[in-house]
């Protein structure tokens, strides 16, 4: 699509956890990271967090035994 296209215009972000400039989209169901599946899921800001490279690898979550707490 990039080659038709008569203007490209970045949409600048930040990560969710960071605040660096985020470049990836990571996928969040039931408080856990998603990286198989359908590729496509309806939602917004409950389904998909904007994340810098590092942190879609490592995503800052909490575990269950910090949550009982």
């Amino acid at each position: 699509m990039l080659l038709y296209a008569d203007k490209i215009e970045e949409m600048k972000t930040i990560c969710w956890f960071c605040g660096k400039k985020a470049i990836m989209n990571l996928r969040f169901h039931d408080g856990k990271p998603v990286y198989e599946g359908e590729q496509i899921q309806m939602g917004g800001n409950e389904s998909y967090y904007p994340v810098c490279r590092k942190h879609y690898y490592n995503p800052l979550i909490k575990q269950q035994s910090e949550e009982n707490i």
